[in-house]
């Protein structure tokens, strides 16, 4: 959690995560931050649980039905006049409290119906879903807020990739490096940039002592 905060102190809006209990710990002294946890994470649980208990299909599929309403509604994100981006964010709000909030309800009844073994799966998979019921649902009054953590989980996989190649980055200074380069390429896709042109210009820039430009700023 001290690594959590000292990277996170100044950050202000929403923070989506697991359910690791560093940020857990870490809650109380980020004070600007607003934890949501990822559904995506629950849904792998009931998905475990679904082998021996075929009654988890009904939660698996109240769950997709969260992420086809998600579909439906505009990337906020990408959306750069304040007025529209502000009737986005509004959108996003109403459809959810009209439309996601009654699959929530079913879920939660259906939840609070079941009868487990300790231990079980299926035992495991209610606890992190009704445990963690308060940052998993603060999505449907946070517009802001997604709904997994599947795009960020994505964009870890070439990191981890590249590692095994060259078998680490061998001193702290190399992973710091490294860290920086990693974020500033996977921006630079994020804000539809081509990370080689965007490095090159940043290069160019520093060398002219130059104000370097972050990805959404080119």
């Amino acid at each position: 959690h001290e690594v959590a905060v000292d990277m996170l102190e100044d950050f202000d809006g929403v923070l989506m995560v697991d359910d690791y209990a560093g940020y857990q710990a870490a809650r109380k002294l980020l004070p600007k931050a607003t934890l949501v946890l990822c559904w995506s994470h629950v849904r792998r649980g009931f998905i475990d649980a679904q082998k021996s208990y075929p009654e988890c299909d009904e939660p698996v599929e109240l769950i997709g039905e969260l992420f086809e309403i998600e579909r439906d509604l505009p990337d906020w994100q990408v959306i750069t006049d304040p007025k529209l981006r502000a009737d986005a964010l509004a959108h996003i709000r109403e459809t959810r409290q009209a439309r996601s909030s009654p699959v929530l309800d079913k879920l939660l009844a259906w939840a609070k119906a079941q009868r487990t073994l300790p231990q079980s799966t299926l035992r495991k998979a209610l606890e992190y879903m009704v445990s963690n019921w308060v940052d998993l649902t603060r999505f449907v009054d946070e517009p802001h807020a997604p709904l997994s953590n599947n795009a960020a989980e994505r964009t870890i996989r070439g990191p981890v990739t590249l590692v095994s190649f060259h078998l680490g980055s061998k001193s702290k200074r190399g992973t710091e490096v490294a860290a920086v380069f990693y974020s500033l390429i996977e921006s630079a896709k994020l804000a539809g940039k081509d990370p080689a042109a965007y490095l090159r210009a940043a290069v160019e820039a520093a060398v002219a002592d130059e104000r370097v430009l972050l990805p959404h700023e080119m």
